[in-house]
């Protein structure tokens, strides 16, 4: 049987997610701040290409006034590459 994840090269919790999105607050883009911490913490990666790869995927919650966020029932996010990405959801999570 082949493994379906063999295609990705990272995984990404939930947690780390939010704490990725946290960047998103227009002050901490025009600071700099957002593209630090994708620098370190995503290698290889733009703060626009993230972003699009979470919100086709329907990660991103955000209600208006409140910042962005991941759904509660995201558990993780495993991508490879720009084009290739997927999403663990938790079905029993409301």
């Amino acid at each position: 049987m082949d493994d379906i994840w063999t295609d990705h090269t990272d995984r990404r919790s939930r947690a780390e997610l939010d704490e990725l999105l946290r960047y998103g607050h227009f002050i901490s883009v025009g600071k700099g701040y957002t593209q630090a911490y994708v620098r370190l913490h995503f290698p290889g990666w733009e703060w626009n290409d993230l972003i699009t790869m979470l919100r086709m995927g329907g990660v991103i919650q955000k209600q208006p006034g409140d910042m962005l966020r991941c759904r509660r029932n995201v558990m993780a996010v495993r991508f490879g590459g720009s084009s290739r990405f997927d999403v663990e959801w938790d079905w029993l999570a409301t």
